[in-house]
């Protein structure tokens, strides 16, 4: 994405999963740069499922901004940042104040 994020999705089919990934990528202002779809070739009988339509119940957004002390995780680079985790129900009984909905 053009904004240095990553975004993860798991699918049982290749089709279903960027189906999915470009409906969640509409939620964000940021533009997918790379799309890359990897699936299973093979995979043992015995350990294989059959799929089953799930919906998200949640979404959790992390957040991290450089730490003025040395409390924190640190990065490969040396700088410490303090992380915050915040997570949200997406399925609310009322439709949020100032929804926009995309045409």
């Amino acid at each position: 994405m053009d904004n240095r994020r990553q975004m993860v999705v798991y699918g049982s089919t290749a089709a279903e999963a960027k189906k999915k990934l470009l409906q969640l990528a509409a939620l964000s202002d940021a533009k997918i740069l790379t799309l890359t779809i990897s699936e299973e070739e093979l995979r043992p009988s015995k350990v294989r499922k059959e799929p089953t339509m799930m919906y998200p119940s949640y979404g959790t957004l992390l957040a991290r901004k450089n730490s003025l002390d040395a409390n924190g995780r640190t990065s490969l680079d040396s700088k410490t940042y303090d992380e915050s985790v915040v997570r949200f129900p997406l399925w609310v009984p009322k439709e949020p104040k100032g929804l926009v909905l995309p045409k």
